[in-house]
C-alpha cells in the first residue's frame, strides 16, 4: 500500500487577516498509518510534531536519505511519553527528503498523532 501524505500547515504569520477566525489557528493532527507510514511534501522547512494520546509509550522513526557525503541517519523508534508532544526538525532537503521530494515518518501506534507545521 502506500503511504499516507499528512497535509503540511503554516502557521497564521506575524499579520493574519483579521478578524482572526475561530480554530484558523488551531494545529491539527492525523493519527499515524501504522500499516504503511506517512509522509509530507518537503521544503526543507518542516517541524514534525508529534504527541501520544494513549496510555502506554509510543515510538516514531523519520527516515533520512543520502547527504552529499553519502551518509544517512534515521531518527529511529524515538519514545514519546504518555501525553507528551515532541517536536523534530526542521528536516533540511540534504539527509532527509526522499527521491520523490516526500519526507517520510513512521508511527508504532494510532496513539501517535502528526502534525507537519511549515516555518
Amino acid at each position: 500500500m502506500a503511504r499516507t501524505a499528512i497535509a503540511v500547515q503554516t502557521p497564521t504569520g506575524s499579520y493574519p487577516a483579521l478578524p482572526l477566525v475561530a480554530l484558523s489557528a488551531d494545529l491539527a493532527f492525523v493519527a499515524s498509518d501504522v500499516a504503511d507510514g506517512n509522509y509530507y511534501a518537503s521544503t526543507g522547512k518542516e517541524l514534525v510534531i508529534v504527541k501520544n494520546v494513549g496510555v502506554a509509550p509510543v515510538t516514531v522513526t523519520v527516515g533520512s536519505s543520502a547527504d552529499a557525503q553519502n551518509r544517512e541517519g534515521d531518527i529511529t523508534d524515538y519514545s514519546v511519553a504518555v501525553d507528551a508532544i515532541s517536536i523534530l526538525g526542521p528536516f533540511g532537503i540534504n539527509g532527509w527528503q526522499q527521491s520523490d521530494g516526500s519526507v517520510e515518518i513512521n508511527g508504532s501506534s494510532a496513539d501517535l498523532e502528526i502534525a507537519v507545521l511549515r516555518l
